[in-house]
């Protein structure tokens, strides 16, 4: 009997030194913006330039600072970028908005990243998660670090004729550890790992 809860207790702490060592393993990760293909194919880090949806590829031991960035537009219309949990505005051909937003999150694995698109005249929208090379209207994205990208409009003016410069923009994403007691950095993932390998030691000097 006691040599099976012996078995019981290096099973556990086997268990809890495993999960220490994921969360030790979770902070290195892939790249921090990820794209599909927009046709429901898989996220994957941007590689060179494509047409897909953007996301945040994130961990629950960070929160993040997302940045949009206006850079400019060769467009007859006015087109606007909105980022739609602050409500920031970004207008191509405007002289009086902001050419710069920032929202704060947090996320754990790929989550969409929150914009539209819009047009007035003609009218049209459509959001980060719609977006597919077929559609009339689609932006195209640029790797740009593993923390950023280029992405570019093409409205459906000319055509379209697909040469995404009528929004140019740059969206960044810098991440900072969280506050959180129970989210364990490197040091305190080593230290838990020295206290569950310990605990092994002296089941094992039990059991002999």
């Amino acid at each position: 009997m006691e040599n099976a809860q012996g078995m019981k207790n290096l099973k556990s702490l086997a268990i809890a030194a495993a999960l220490v060592l994921a969360v030790g393993a979770g902070n290195a990760q892939a790249n921090t913006i990820q794209v599909d293909d927009g046709n429901g194919g898989p996220i994957h880090d941007v590689v060179g330039t494509e047409i897909g949806n953007l996301y945040l590829n994130g961990s629950a031991a960070f929160e993040y600072d997302i940045v949009y960035e206006l850079i400019g537009g060769i467009s007859g219309y006015e087109n606007t970028l909105t980022e739609t949990i602050g409500g920031g505005i970004l207008t191509e051909g405007s002289h009086d908005g902001l050419s710069r937003v920032q929202v704060g999150v947090t996320s754990v694995g790929p989550t969409l990243l929150q914009f539209k698109f819009t047009q007035l005249n003609p009218a049209w929208e459509f959001a980060n998660g719609g977006n597919n090379s077929a559609n009339p209207a689609s932006f195209r994205v640029t790797f740009a670090g593993a923390n950023a990208v280029l992405i570019g409009l093409d409205d459906t003016g000319a055509g379209p004729d697909k040469d995404f410069n009528d929004w140019f923009g740059r969206i960044a994403i810098t991440q900072r550890r969280r506050s959180v007691n129970n989210v364990p950095d490197g040091g305190s993932a080593l230290a838990l790992l020295g206290i569950a390998l310990t605990g092994l030691g002296v089941v094992r000097r039990r059991l002999s």
